[in-house]
């Protein structure tokens, strides 16, 4: 099965991207050949802590507490790396990320990388862990 054929002028196109980049609730962050942040969306200041003109100009390790730089990992190796679980700053937040590199007619023009924060499936984890302390307790309690 081939490509739809549909026609998309390259301003909707742009436009598309943006929307789909501002709207994804994952983090996504790109640097460039060098390891410099160059683009963050809202999902990446909101599970970060940090503003978009604070990491904007950063090197790729200034967001990271535990963990290595995926980026600096795909721009060294060239390949993708899926499936990393990072603790991020300022927030402390545990994600799992993915990193690709960003290839433009053959030449390596960057990284960019998605983190989604683990915190929300942690918290459901803690939540079913202690009911089943509770019902172990109250079955202990039954069978008495």
């Amino acid at each position: 099965m081939g490509k739809p054929d549909i026609e998309i002028n390259s301003l909707d196109y742009q436009g598309m991207l943006q929307a789909v980049f501002l709207a994804t609730q994952d983090a996504i962050s790109v640097v460039n050949e060098k390891g410099v942040h160059i683009l963050v969306n809202p999902a990446y200041t909101k599970i970060t802590g940090l503003e978009y003109d604070d990491v904007l100009g950063k090197n790729a390790l200034y967001d990271i507490e535990e963990g290595e730089s995926l980026h600096m990992k795909v721009l060294s190796t060239k390949k993708p790396v899926e499936n990393t679980k990072l603790k991020i700053r300022p927030s402390g937040k545990t994600v799992v990320a993915q990193a690709a590199p960003i290839i433009v007619n053959g030449v390596m023009k960057g990284s960019v990388a998605v983190l989604h924060d683990m915190s929300g499936i942690k918290d459901l984890t803690d939540k079913l862990e202690e009911a089943r302390k509770k019902i172990k307790s109250i079955d202990i309690q039954v069978q008495a």
